[in-house]
């Protein structure tokens, strides 16, 4: 069945979300008894976010600009009509080839009328302030960068972190813009990267790899680390010098050698964590992978974890740019962060085992189908609308990209790329 007309069978597809029950605070209702909580079982079911399409709309009185605020309403709606945010917002495009592209996408900050921040729980995300509302417009297809984070969640039963995120459709002063995803800004917070608070120390962080904005430079992948959390613009002297520090020796021991040593990688490096997060990255060949599109983080007394980020010139995308357009070969760039402690050889033997594990369960041929074809019934309809928006054959990054000229055949194209993917990473995965 075709994507299009798959997606037509949205509202046979769709969970209508069941009321949330009244609350009744801590007393019960005079003359009433207090009702006894139900059991789990019989629970009523949360609203199913994730299958719906939303609506955001964005009233701005200027034009939003390259990465200075503009001030603007913002609002969201589900599916069945509950507005879940109406309010002010500071506004700025973001992203960085992205600026340069017509479908913009944008940071959201939420405010009240004294410029507070408001945190708000949109959609089912948890109550925050800070959110992106990403046009993927390098992705043709509209699935590959909510397709990985969702799987790498996956993996970890709760203890894997990427961006959670909504499809939703999106007008900017009346006027359409298309599918657009609202999801997650990648941040210290309890309902996203959930640390301890940087006690003045800096060993409690949020990282990120920027190839231009250096906290620290990087010397086992050839970029920067900029820090997230603790903010650079506030960080206390003692707290940066902690996590710089921190950071030196962390790469001294990726370079020590044996990463099992009691100072080596694995001393400083959650090895579940690089094994899942390599093995996620390899399987969508994310060409941006490390050198600027990763995120990672540690708690006060804990390891550094990774997460993926940005995977939208992944799944052969880039079919004309070196080889990352083929499905039989790894990422070309290989840093030593990743090259020194992959290249053992129990590293390799874990990441076959974990390899194995995965494939019996989330990333099964069909459960990875499965996933597509429900993000496709949530667009449902709306793909029309943003190929009409947005045409299919005018999207392009120079001559990089592979041709298609309709959303069916760049559907069949990432499926029958993730099908050879995964049956060569079954054979080679333990000579990475």
């Amino acid at each position: 069945m075709g994507a299009l007309s798959f997606g037509l069978s949205l509202l046979a597809c769709i969970r209508e979300s069941e009321p949330a029950s009244s609350g009744g605070g801590d007393q019960a209702v005079d003359g009433a008894e207090e009702a006894e909580p139900l059991p789990a079982a019989e629970q009523p079911p949360a609203p199913d976010y994730d299958g719906q399409l939303c609506q955001l709309a964005l009233e701005c009185a200027t034009v939003i600009g390259d990465g200075a605020q503009t001030e603007c309403t913002f609002s969201v709606t589900t599916e069945p009509g509950e507005v879940q945010y109406d309010g002010l917002a500071r506004v700025w495009q973001r992203g960085r080839s992205s600026r340069y592209i017509e479908k913009h996408q944008y940071g959201v900050e939420l405010h009240d009328e004294l410029g507070t921040d408001t945190n708000a729980d949109l959609l089912g995300m948890g109550d925050e302030s800070d959110w992106i509302v990403n046009g993927n417009w390098y992705d043709r297809s509209l699935v590959r960068n909510k397709l990985g984070y969702d799987l790498f969640r996956s993996f970890g039963g709760g203890v894997r972190y990427a961006p959670e995120s909504r499809y939703c459709e999106l007008t900017l002063n009346g006027d359409y813009e298309g599918i657009y995803l609202l999801q997650e800004r990648i941040k210290r917070d309890g309902d996203r990267i959930d640390i301890d608070p940087d006690p003045g120390d800096g060993l409690s962080m949020v990282l990120k790899q920027d190839d231009d904005e250096c906290f620290y430079m990087n010397q086992t992948t050839h970029g920067c680390w900029k820090l997230v959390y603790p903010n650079e613009s506030t960080i206390t002297a003692e707290s940066s010098a902690g996590a710089a520090g921190w950071l030196a020796e962390m790469e001294d021991a990726v370079r020590r050698g044996d990463p099992s040593d009691a100072n080596g990688a694995w001393a400083y490096l959650d090895e579940d964590s690089f094994i899942d997060v390599l093995l996620l990255e390899e399987l969508v060949k994310n060409e941006d992978f490390c050198w600027t599109s990763l995120h990672s983080w540690k708690d006060h007394d804990g390891l550094l974890q990774f997460t993926p980020w940005d995977l939208d010139m992944g799944y052969g995308n880039l079919a004309n740019y070196e080889d990352y357009g083929t499905t039989d070969t790894w990422i070309d760039y290989r840093p030593e962060l990743f090259a020194l402690p992959g290249s053992a050889a129990e590293t390799h033997t874990r990441m076959a085992a974990r390899w194995a594990e995965l494939r019996k369960g989330v990333l099964a041929e069909d459960a990875v189908f499965s996933r597509i074809d429900t993000m496709q019934a949530t667009m449902g309809e709306a793909l029309g609308r943003n190929l009409e928006r947005w045409p299919i054959g005018e999207i392009g990054y120079g001559n990089y990209f592979y041709p298609v000229s309709s959303y069916d055949e760049e559907d069949a194209h990432v499926r029958a790329w993730l099908h050879e993917r995964l049956i060569w990473m079954d054979a080679h995965v333990g000579q990475w």
